[in-house]
């Protein structure tokens, strides 16, 4: 991953006003290099990450509904915005931390049951399905959590 600090920042001016604002959406000038997610900061100190798309008219400047509008300077106020990288989604997006907990608590759990289940085997009386079901059970939902935190996070980037 790269550094923040490294990473290049672009300037543009935002506005209000354009053929089409979305809400929720920083839409960047036409010309502008694709982005999906971006993170964007004011003069005034403000960071957020939002969904980026491009412009459908010819104006000069990105566009912003009035709520992010307000929030980021004003008319003719100055931003600057970068990609959003894997460390912005777990900054800006705080279920994907939930989910990466999940994802680990379940590592945990897969190895505690592994080990347990292999221990069980050594009594005659274990039923042979359950020590051998137990472990791929558990790796199967590790996997899922994992893919399901992957698939999240990847969604949020794309």
């Amino acid at each position: 991953m790269t550094n923040i600090k490294n990473q290049h920042w672009s300037e543009v001016s935002i506005t209000g006003l354009a053929s089409v604002v979305v809400q929720g959406m920083l839409l960047l000038p036409v010309g502008s290099s694709p982005q999906s997610r971006v993170v964007i900061k004011s003069a005034n100190g403000r960071i957020k990450m939002l969904t980026a798309g491009a412009r459908a008219d010819k104006g000069t400047a990105a566009v912003l509904p009035g709520d992010l509008l307000t929030l980021f300077g004003g008319a003719d106020a100055k931003i600057m915005y970068r990609p959003a990288t894997f460390r912005d989604v777990l900054r800006f997006k705080p279920i994907v931390k939930v989910q990466l907990l999940v994802a680990a608590l379940t590592l945990f759990a897969t190895v505690l049951s592994s080990i347990s289940a292999y221990a069980g085997t050594r009594s005659p009386t274990t039923p042979s399905f359950t020590a051998d079901a137990a472990p791929w059970i558990l790796g199967i939902a590790f996997v899922l959590a994992t893919s399901n935190l992957y698939s999240s996070v990847k969604t949020d980037l794309s």
